[in-house]
């Protein structure tokens, strides 16, 4: 899993546990340093790093296991007769007994679009990532979910679709203003960046001339200038539900009375982070 996420789910995932009188063991399978972006693509790869650390968790008699994904992908990891009880994090599971706790992207994305209409802007450009990515397509279903709530058509030709980086951003502000767009979502900091660096180039203002709304909350996106008005990500509550989950299965697979009343998927939404990177359209020509 990158690096960034690491540290608020493992930690939250550790303090329930531990609270709860279970002790947590971490394996790194450090695929993202390994492969990068590549991995998912490299079946036999994946699995001579991963079956190994299952064996180990299977041989240690472990009550449970918990993966942490980088991204929100489809990832086979658990199947469906894993023998004791597992969570997937920040990704879903292709078992379908597998529980998967996942970001709300939809409703989160929502929320994003639901500020900038709410600040009167119409005409808002897409910034997504992949194409097939699952954030990219969630976070569009949002984007639209909101604009179709105003009575807004949703219009393809405002979607660009990028590859994460602040290069991408950039390129993506500079064809979609070639479409008369000044307003934007961006679904991740790093290319919000970008629309940043466009700006400069353009010799535009951000929060003025251009207004941008993004996802994510990565440190830099408070040294914006001016300060970018994003999401953040809920990576403690993430840990903590798959914790609560895992536990939940354990002591009822240890009783085994009752049903087990657990949700296969559980998605929790992000917290909306305003900064000053959104013109108020209701006062200016700016949308």
């Amino acid at each position: 899993m990158r690096s960034s996420l690491r540290p608020p789910i493992i930690e939250s995932i550790m303090e329930y546990c531990e609270a709860q009188g279970y002790r947590v063991t971490v394996h790194n399978l450090r695929l993202y340093a390994r492969w990068a972006d590549t991995w998912y693509n490299q079946e036999e790869a994946y699995h001579s790093i991963l079956d190994p650390v299952l064996s180990d968790i299977l041989s240690a008699r472990a009550d449970g296991a918990i993966y942490i994904a980088g991204h929100a992908r489809v990832i086979h990891c658990f199947d469906e007769n894993f023998p004791i009880p597992a969570v997937m994090a920040y990704a879903r599971s292709g078992a379908a007994g597998i529980p998967s706790v996942v970001i709300d992207d939809v409703r989160s994305a929502r929320e994003v679009v639901d500020c900038l209409l709410g600040m009167g802007h119409r005409r808002i450009g897409f910034i997504g990532g992949r194409k097939d990515n699952l954030h990219t397509q969630l976070r569009l279903q949002g984007y639209r979910e909101a604009l179709e709530g105003k009575g807004i058509p949703f219009d393809p030709e405002l979607v660009y679709y990028g590859d994460w980086s602040r290069g991408s951003g950039c390129q993506g502000a500079r064809t979609l203003s070639e479409k008369g767009v000044g307003v934007f979502f961006s679904i991740s900091d790093q290319m919000a960046g970008g629309i940043y660096d466009y700006a400069d180039e353009a010799g535009k203002e951000i929060g003025k001339d251009i207004s941008v709304g993004s996802f994510d909350n990565q440190e830099i996106a408070q040294f914006f200038r001016p300060g970018l008005t994003t999401t953040a990500l809920p990576l403690t509550e993430i840990g903590r539900e798959s914790a609560k989950i895992l536990i939940g299965r354990i002591e009822w697979q240890r009783q085994k009375t009752g049903p087990s009343g657990e949700r296969k998927l559980v998605e929790i939404p992000c917290t909306m982070v305003r900064r000053s990177s959104i013109a108020d359209a209701r006062c200016t020509k700016t949308g």
